[in-house]
């Protein structure tokens, strides 16, 4: 009799433990366990300054909101924020936006539109401007939580780089 309360109280302890680890792994804030939202150290009107005082680009004019649905392909409702610029020079390809998505579960239907506008960009330039046309062909869409990175530039990889270090 003995024998068998001991196993049984060895039983209940590592019942126990097992629930006691469980329960401190789903308290982690974000959802699943290790998941950890990051949000940026600046906004985004002062990323898009940083990345632009620290990466080459030519001349640019930001989006209204009428103009980013045109043509990024994107409707603004679905933005928290954004600042998308392209360039005032119609022989330069370069752009840099930076948007926050109001819902994860519209981070598809945003860089779809804005995966179609890189399409349009190359379409502009492949017939007469190749070193334009290749620079937009090396377009960047990058994701860290709800924030979206779409940029087309000299030094493309340099500009995903300062993107990413605003969320370390």
């Amino acid at each position: 009799m003995k024998k068998l309360s001991k196993i049984a109280l060895m039983l209940v302890l590592v019942g126990l433990v097992t629930l006691s680890v469980m329960a401190c792994e789903s308290e982690t804030p974000g959802g699943e366990a290790g998941d950890k939202i990051v949000e940026p150290s600046l906004s985004i009107a002062e990323m898009i300054e940083a990345i632009t005082e620290k990466h080459q680009f030519s001349a640019m004019e930001s989006l209204a909101d009428d103009m980013m649905a045109e043509f990024y392909h994107v409707d603004p409702a679905l933005l928290e924020d954004y600042v998308a610029n392209m360039p005032l020079i119609i022989i330069r390809s370069d752009e840099l936006a930076i948007l926050k998505v109001k819902d994860a579960g519209d981070i598809d239907t945003v860089k779809a539109g804005l995966e179609e506008r890189a399409a349009d960009a190359m379409r502009s330039f492949e017939s007469y401007l190749i070193d334009q046309y290749e620079k937009a062909e090396n377009y960047k869409l990058v994701t860290q939580g709800n924030y979206i990175l779409f940029t087309i530039a000299d030094d493309v990889d340099a500009v995903v780089k300062t993107f990413n270090s605003f969320f370390e």
